[in-house]
Formats: structure tokens, C-alpha cells, sequence
């Protein structure tokens, strides 16, 4: 085998393992910023407290508990990277409704979690991380649950935001 031939063969091989290094990836939501691996974040114990893998799932949570799991969501999966946002029960009357996300003129956002809709612990949670990233992706020039609504979502789901709950 002539040198250039060698040459050529090694270029190929590398760029496949490149890819095949690329693929294997997680993907990260290079469009809406990385959301964190809850794998390295933090101890059992941690992970417990901040209410990521509670056996309590069943159980209704209270209007500061709502707003616990929004600020813990942020910081683990977002990187404090969502806005102060208000989370709250509520009673939705536009039937369907689970949860309603809305910008006031403050340009503070409110979470309103339906009571009727969200009777355990883990729908609510299912329903707050639903409405992050409508949060997330409030500015996006495409439906509201599109592409970028839809990756916000799946890399929730990749990255352990549901366990425990769904």
C-alpha cells in the first residue's frame, strides 16, 4: 500500500470514530443551552431533600412546595438560567388545562398549577416541568409546543427530572 493510501485510510477511521464518538453523545439542547446531568449533581441523600427522586410521589404539595420544585428544577436541569417565576395552585377553568404559564407586566412569569387536574404530588411536578419550558422557550418564534418546546422537554427526560415521578 502506497503511502498516500495509508494516509487516506487513516483520515477515514478518524473522522468515523469521530463520529461515532459525536453520536454518543448526550445531547444537551444545543439550541436552548445545556440542562444538566442530575447523575453527577448531587449525593442520594441531596437528591432526596431537592426533591428529585421522593417515594412520596402520591402526595399533594403545598403552594410552597410547588415553588420549591420550580426553584430546585431551575437550578439542577437549567442552571438557574429561568427567570423568578411565582408558582401557585390554582383552579383552571379552560378545560384541558393542567398548568398556565403567563408574563405579567412586570415581565414577571406566573405558574398556575391546576388543582381539579393535578391531584398527586407527581403530576404536579409533571406539570411544573412541562410549564419550565414553555418558560424556556417563551421567545421562540414557533408554536408553543414545537422543536424547541418538545428538546426541552426530552432533555428533561434524559437527564433524570422525571424519575421518581413518571
Amino acid at each position: 500500500m502506497h503511502w498516500k493510501e495509508k494516509l487516506i485510510i487513516g483520515v477515514f477511521v478518524c473522522m468515523l470514530l469521530t463520529l461515532l464518538w459525536a453520536i454518543s453523545l448526550p445531547f444537551t439542547g444545543r439550541l436552548n443551552g445545556p440542562v444538566h446531568n442530575v447523575n453527577n449533581c448531587c449525593s442520594a441523600d441531596e437528591c432526596k431533600i431537592q426533591h428529585h427522586h421522593e417515594k412520596e410521589a402520591k402526595l399533594p404539595l403545598t403552594d410552597n412546595q410547588l415553588q420549591l420544585w420550580y426553584d430546585s428544577l431551575n437550578e439542577d436541569y437549567f442552571l438557574g438560567q429561568l427567570p423568578k417565576t411565582e408558582v401557585k395552585w390554582g383552579d383552571l377553568t379552560k378545560p384541558g388545562y393542567v398548568g398556565l404559564t403567563t408574563l405579567d407586566f412586570s415581565g414577571q412569569f406566573k405558574i398556575t398549577v391546576d388543582r381539579l387536574t393535578n391531584p398527586t404530588r407527581a403530576e404536579a411536578e409533571i406539570t411544573i416541568a412541562h410549564e419550565s419550558c414553555h418558560i424556556k422557550t417563551w421567545y421562540a418564534t414557533e408554536l408553543s409546543h414545537g422543536p424547541k418546546f418538545q428538546n426541552c422537554m426530552v432533555n428533561l427526560a434524559n437527564h433524570g427530572a422525571f424519575e421518581g415521578v413518571w
